[in-house]
């Protein structure tokens, strides 16, 4: 199956990978699934940074 796609878009500097996630048709903020090292407080930043229009995670 297919799962995403990568690509160079816009003003982008470098190549990135552009996906969704639904589930029962309704689209699901991709930032809900990653898990890692992170600290609550880490976590907390990503997750308000993640909800800035424009915002790279890399």
């Amino acid at each position: 199956d297919l799962i995403g796609f990568v690509g160079s878009t816009g003003r982008s500097q470098a190549p990135h990978l552009h996906y969704e996630i639904f589930k029962d048709e309704d689209k699901i903020n991709p930032i809900n699934f990653y898990y890692g090292h992170l600290s609550p407080a880490e976590y907390d930043e990503i997750l308000e940074q993640s909800q800035l229009e424009n915002q790279s995670l890399d």
